[in-house]
């Protein structure tokens, strides 16, 4: 297993509720608040898993390598639901390194790479490693081209390898096999594939922590005074994220009549926050966040990651799909 996963996953199980509850406090003393945890009951007296908690964060931090002896590879509540909905789709190649097609709606969602031309070291040898080993397993195979490749949102850095000249999709497995056998130690155990021009496109990620990556933002304060006229119209409503006790909102709201709606927590710089919809002008709320709610996607809204620029009064929104693997915004 990689050591670190895509949305790593501490998994805790014990026999009974209370013990599941005193592992699940030990891990919130090292971490903080730990709202996003997933509890899945037995499904009898006689179940021997027991008793089952995933706690899930969107990327790795240093600090979980203390708090918990092992972390699991786990998903994105987006992905979760759409996989359950059957919209999102995998087909899996290799052993080694499992790597993976996605589809959404029958559409290619491929992962977003920058890639470059210059190459070190390191990278080179893994291209020389892989070529040395599609030689002495599948002879008359070569290597097309190959680039070193960067995840622009999760900051994963890689190698994507392209292979073959009009190869039977029949031969991919096996062909990513070999490569993913070459390359075992070195990268994680999760990759990407795609058919490339007659030829096999296979992309690894480095078995290291993610760099930063291009600019992503960040959801900052911001005068709402200039969004609540939009709501009706261009926008559904104002999001109003708390970095703070959402019990004191909730108590603010029932008290002076607010127009507030919960919605799902949402995560902001690594900390899962509470959220509301509101539809109508509200008072002083303490470490609130405000985000616009275009109408075009608020249906979706809930499964996009959303981030906004204030300048000048001015908000600059960026709502990603993380499953689909792209912008999502009106024409």
């Amino acid at each position: 297993m990689t050591r670190h996963p895509p949305w790593p996953t501490a998994v805790i199980r014990a026999p009974s509720e209370s013990e599941a509850s005193e592992k699940l406090a030990d891990l919130a003393l090292r971490l903080g608040p730990l709202t996003q945890a997933e509890w899945i009951e037995p499904w009898g007296p006689d179940d021997p898993d027991g008793w089952e908690v995933r706690v899930s964060f969107p990327a790795w931090e240093a600090r979980f390598a203390a708090a918990f002896p092992t972390w699991e590879r786990g998903e994105s509540p987006a992905e979760a639901r759409a996989r359950e909905a059957g919209t999102l789709v995998e087909e899996e190649l290799g052993l080694a390194i499992r790597f993976a097609r996605r589809t959404v709606l029958g559409h290619p969602a491929p992962p977003d790479l920058l890639r470059r031309e210059a190459a070190d070291p390191v990278a080179a040898a893994a291209v020389a490693e892989a070529e040395a080993a599609l030689a002495g397993a599948h002879p008359g195979v070569r290597v097309r081209e190959w680039h070193p490749v960067l995840d622009r949102r999760g900051g994963r850095f890689g190698i994507e390898l392209i292979v073959g000249d009009d190869l039977p999709e029949s031969s991919f497995d096996g062909l990513a096999r070999c490569v993913g056998a070459a390359w075992l130690g070195r990268f994680a155990d999760d990759g990407a594939w795609e058919a490339s021009h007659g030829g096999l496109s296979l992309v690894a990620w480095f078995d290291a922590p993610p760099v930063p990556a291009l600019p992503v933002g960040a959801t900052v304060p911001g005068d709402p005074s200039v969004l609540w006229p939009l709501v009706g119209g261009s926008l559904a409503a104002v999001e109003v994220r708390v970095d703070g006790d959402p019990w004191a909102v909730a108590a603010a709201a029932e008290a002076e009549g607010w127009d507030l709606a919960p919605t799902a927590p949402v995560w902001v710089n690594g900390r899962h926050l509470p959220a509301w919809w509101a539809r109508a002008p509200i008072g002083a709320v303490d470490g609130a966040r405000f985000v616009p709610v275009p109408a075009s996607i608020a249906e979706d809204w809930v499964d996009l990651e959303v981030r906004i620029w204030w300048v000048g009064g001015v908000a600059y929104v960026q709502a990603y799909d993380p499953v689909a693997r792209c912008e999502r915004w009106p024409a």
